[in-house]
């Protein structure tokens, strides 16, 4: 089986699949290969589609995309980092990956995020169109992964931890079979793009998101079927 070996954790890697430029005929259409990422385990998947192009005629967003840059120049300087002797009359080819394995908990982990709040949503939104915003605020919304009023303002009235308020907070949750099968479709969610988790904090380790993301990760953990 071939390798594939990235030196950097690309989001885009997250996917069920991606592209990325590689020199031409390192792959084949129908290549089994092992994606390798530096904080990742390796993931299986297919080489499914091949483009082959002069890299100056490469259009600038597929370079920029498959590099991780903002702009055709940013991507030939990374692709010499790598490859000192390149000339942008080179043919490369575009390949196309598909995962065939499941996605690891890492993976998952990276798909679930907590650093969206709800005086930036607007702009999140807009800058992750493809991703999915799981409000879990209780001001405007009725979410079962939400506190208690009562709970709510407990804790913003009396002088409670943020240890305390979580194992409280955990104890509604858990008498919520709503809670836990949203839990659980968030997290089958994750497997395929990501999940942003939105409160009112604009610290996620002040605020219940972060503790809804580890149990989410608990859940799936002690679920053989979600490992």
């Amino acid at each position: 089986m071939k390798q594939l070996r990235f030196a950097k954790d690309f989001t885009k890697l997250n996917d069920d699949s991606f592209s990325t430029l590689r020199p031409r005929g390192k792959f084949e259409v129908g290549d089994d290969v092992m994606v390798g990422r530096p904080s990742h385990d390796p993931r299986q998947g297919k080489v499914t589609f091949i483009f082959s192009r002069v890299i100056d005629e490469i259009p600038s967003e597929f370079l920029a995309h498959d590099t991780d840059t903002s702009n055709r120049d940013e991507a030939i300087a990374v692709l010499r980092s790598f490859y000192p002797d390149l000339k942008t009359s080179d043919i490369w080819d575009i390949v196309r990956v598909k995962y065939t394995g499941p996605p690891d908990a890492a993976t998952i982990a990276d798909n679930i995020r907590v650093d969206c709040y709800m005086a930036i949503l607007a702009r999140m939104q807009q800058e992750n169109p493809d991703a999915h915003f799981e409000i879990i605020t209780r001001r405007d919304v009725s979410s079962p992964l939400s506190p208690s009023w009562h709970l709510l303002m407990q804790a913003k009235n009396e002088d409670m931890s943020f240890e305390e308020y979580g194992k409280l907070l955990l104890a509604e949750i858990k008498q919520r079979p709503t809670a836990l099968a949203l839990m659980q479709e968030l997290y089958e969610l994750a497997r395929k793009q990501t999940v942003f988790l939105v409160c009112m904090e604009k610290d996620p380790g002040q605020c219940h998101r972060s503790l809804v993301k580890k149990w989410m990760m608990d859940l799936a953990r002690n679920d053989g079927t979600r490992s």
